[in-house]
């Protein structure tokens, strides 16, 4: 029966690569993916060996993963500045905004999971450790990985009763569990799920994303355009939108008759930025606004009556969080929500879509009444509005959220100590 599902698993990873090339006549993420792709390919094929030791390669699915072993490296580079570290990822998303990252010594597309392609990549790269942040239990390389026993960990992982591992026809993804040496998960539940199937080289360890913002937010990037256009207004900072946020944050942000967001100023960052989707959240605008490219080439001046800025670039929406008194987080409508605690950190109460069960720091801050489902315009409005009614709300909600974040750092250290282990010998 294993045999079936691996040929089955197989055959999904050749189909996905032939949808992508039919894809990227159409679709520009699929294309820059495929170039990605081949990228890689020629790259290994024409390099050395690498000689280098110790190695250690972190794949991460997308930027999010990113964001979750960020200070798990930096605080490896830091202990070991000899390491060389090779940064993978699968999604554009992902490479195109953390291609040139400082602290990574090369950085690629995962090529897709084919025993030839994680033979070649094996081979050239020559990793002493491996790490997989969060998701993507590739089989090949998993396999390979556990066969040249060089040692694979998983981070930040979280599972769930309805994954693959848990299922009856899910025995050949179960095997993969127990070639990995240790998997680091975020709670007890997943623990419990991991050791009703077998599966015992698990420990709990904090999501090492509550690391990298605490890190962030000691030192956030200034942002002088932003400061200008904030002045002495409450700044409401919308990040990682997609078409349905922006549809209800429009309405809100058009509705000029509430008089409890007079003072409001709104910063919205698309997580698409290609220019038909911005041109689309201007057509939902109906008050002044400006693009913060725009705002760069005139110096920062910014009219006092633009209402809106909308960010058309990426990279900086962690540390515009700094300056807000409230934070929208986008995805809620959609596969789930993005990265809720670059803003909490800074002691923000957040909003999102209902779409946040697979997020354990989404429900926790909810239990501690420091973020709020907003399934509508009109939910929002009247949360807004009882905030700013009650000062003393709001002080219990910043506490709430920036003590979260306090008391839950330390994964990166713990997962760190055990990675040292292998590094030292």
């Amino acid at each position: 029966m294993n045999t079936l599902y691996y040929y089955i698993y197989r055959l999904g990873i050749e189909l996905y690569y032939y949808t992508a090339l039919i894809a990227a006549m159409f679709k520009p993420k699929a294309k820059l993916w495929l170039a990605g792709q081949r990228q890689t390919w020629l790259q290994l094929y024409k390099a050395p060996v690498n000689n280098r030791r110790p190695t250690l390669w972190v794949h991460c699915a997308s930027l999010g993963e990113f964001e979750q072993g960020r200070s798990l490296i930096e605080d490896l580079k830091k202990q070991y500045p000899e390491l060389y570290v090779v940064l993978t990822f699968f999604s554009p998303s992902g490479y195109e905004i953390r291609k040139n990252y400082t602290h990574a010594n090369e950085v690629h597309y995962l090529l897709h999971d084919t025993p030839s392609n994680v033979n070649l990549w094996l081979d050239k790269i020559q990793p002493t450790l491996a790490i997989f942040v969060k998701y993507e239990y590739w089989y090949h390389y998993v396999t390979e990985l556990h066969r040249r026993r060089i040692p694979l960990f998983v981070v930040s992982a979280i599972f769930r009763p309805n994954q693959v591992f848990f299922q009856p026809y899910g025995a050949l993804f179960r095997q993969l569990l127990s070639k990995i040496n240790t998997i680091f998960v975020q709670n007890q539940a997943s623990v419990n799920l991991l050791q009703n199937i077998g599966i015992t080289n698990v420990e709990i360890a904090p999501d090492t994303r509550f690391d990298t913002v605490a890190n962030n937010a000691q030192q956030p990037k200034q942002l002088p355009i932003i400061a200008h256009f904030k002045a002495h207004n409450t700044l409401f900072v919308a990040g990682s939108t997609w078409q349905p946020d922006e549809q209800l944050l429009a309405e809100l942000i058009n509705n000029t008759q509430l008089t409890h967001l007079s003072g409001f100023k709104w910063v919205l960052v698309p997580h698409e930025v290609g220019e038909n989707h911005l041109l689309n959240i201007e057509q939902m605008l109906k008050v002044k606004h400006l693009r913060y490219s725009k705002a760069q080439t005139m110096g920062g001046k910014i009219s006092s009556d633009v209402k809106v800025l909308l960010i058309d670039n990426v990279g900086i929406l962690a540390n515009i969080y700094a300056y807000a008194q409230y934070a929208y987080i986008g995805g809620g409508f959609g596969k789930g929500i993005h990265n809720i605690l670059e803003a909490a950190v800074f002691g923000i109460p957040t909003f999102f879509g209902e779409n946040y069960q697979k997020f354990q720091e989404a429900t926790d801050l909810i239990a501690l009444k420091a973020a709020f489902v907003t399934p509508s315009t009109y939910e929002l409005s009247s949360q807004l509005a009882q905030i700013e009614d009650d000062s003393q709300q709001y002080k219990k909600i910043a506490s709430a959220a920036r003590n979260y974040v306090q008391q839950n750092k330390g994964g990166s250290a713990k997962i760190g100590d055990k990675l040292a282990e292998i590094l030292k010998k």
